[in-house]
């Protein structure tokens, strides 16, 4: 008996995504190898979830903050804290203080 191929009017996006893909036969090892870099990418691509409260005023400032880079303000926002958390940022107050003292070293 032949099996009948479901209606695509009747399927949900996903459904119809697997219907229309091509598909090739690959051997074990090159399975295996698929799913180690497909793991890799997953590793190298998590992150976590969170939530923090802004003000109005600053949430339209970093928004047209990263407008003016051309990123989303999320995207921004993760950038500024992986830069704080990871000391490439210097508060304005430490760096006053650096560059003093390079003058009078220099001077």
């Amino acid at each position: 008996m032949k099996k009948k191929k479901p209606n695509p009017d009747k399927l949900n996006a996903e459904e119809q995504a697997y219907e229309n893909a091509e598909t090739v036969s690959v051997s074990a090892k090159e399975l295996a190898k698929i799913k180690a870099a497909v793991k890799v990418v997953r590793d190298e691509l998590k992150s976590a979830r969170a939530t923090i409260r802004l003000t109005d005023e600053d949430l339209q400032l970093l928004k047209r903050k990263a407008e003016q880079k051309g990123l989303g303000y999320q995207t921004l926002l993760g950038s500024i804290i992986h830069q704080y958390v990871t000391d490439q940022l210097v508060e304005i107050e430490a760096a006053k203080v650096a560059f003093k003292a390079i003058e009078k070293k220099n001077a």
